[in-house]
């Protein structure tokens, strides 16, 4: 498998996923503990947590940005 190298912090990303109950609990845990070690996560973990990590942020109301949508609406 091929590694990717990004800015994104994939350990926060699989926090937030575990603590949301979001996602397979065991490959979340296992790409937590493969960050950990200092291992960058392979693609398709990487995938898998912007696809889960966009579900929640959707369920959250929260665009990218990390903004609420409403939030001008108050």
């Amino acid at each position: 498998m091929q590694f990717l190298d990004s800015d994104v912090d994939h350990s926060i990303m699989a926090t937030d996923l575990l603590n949301a109950g979001m996602g397979d609990v065991g490959r979340l845990q296992f790409i937590q503990e493969f960050l950990h070690d200092g291992k960058p996560p392979y693609n398709t973990d990487e995938r898998c947590l912007k696809r889960k990590y966009r579900e929640l942020e959707d369920n959250l109301e929260i665009p990218s940005g990390g903004k609420r949508k409403n939030q001008n609406q108050q």
